[in-house]
């Protein structure tokens, strides 16, 4: 078995192993975990949706809580657990992620799509888009493109993140 083809084979075996001793090592009440993660996951779906449709409004944050019947703290507390990031650092995600589309997508002017993003201001758009990025609007929309990826994992960014999780789904099930 030293050659390539059982790769595949020898890397299952080993995710199923880590599993396995991560099992052996956690103690928890399955059945009320289970489902407690199962509706912080849905809860953070339907955030993630209402942010995406409304990120352009200015205390969208707020409003999602009162949309959503949360407090703020509930809603940090809830995306901390499930996505591992603040309400904050998802908001920002997803605004350079509009505009990121804007840019490769669209001519539109830069007032437009920082005004369609949310961002609050000029400053703030330039800011956070080189912080997520490490390129000005200007340089992306140029680029059109992230060009400077080592080639051997440029395949791997083509995928969006729904087709890596089915993909990991179906060599683990494999």
């Amino acid at each position: 078995m030293s050659d390539d083809r059982h790769q595949p084979f020898r890397v299952r075996a080993q995710v199923c192993t880590i599993i396995a001793d991560l099992f052996d090592q956690v103690v928890y009440d399955m059945r009320f975990k289970d489902r407690m993660a199962h509706n912080d996951q849905e809860l953070t779906v339907k955030v993630i949706a209402f942010l995406e449709a409304h990120m352009e409004e200015e205390k969208v944050v707020d409003i999602a809580c009162r949309e959503m019947g949360l407090s703020r703290k509930s809603l940090d507390r809830n995306l901390k657990t499930t996505l591992g990031m603040t309400e904050k650092e998802l908001i920002e995600n997803l605004r350079v992620e509009r505009a990121k589309n804007l840019l490769k997508n669209t001519d539109k002017n830069m007032n437009y799509i920082l005004d369609s993003c949310g961002f609050g201001s000029e400053k703030t758009f330039y800011r956070v888009f080189r912080e997520e990025t490490g390129f000005t609007p200007n340089t992306f929309r140029q680029k059109g493109h992230v060009e400077d990826y080592n080639e051997a994992l440029k395949g791997y960014l083509d995928y969006e993140t729904s087709e890596v999780k089915s993909i990991l789904k179906e060599i683990l099930k494999g």
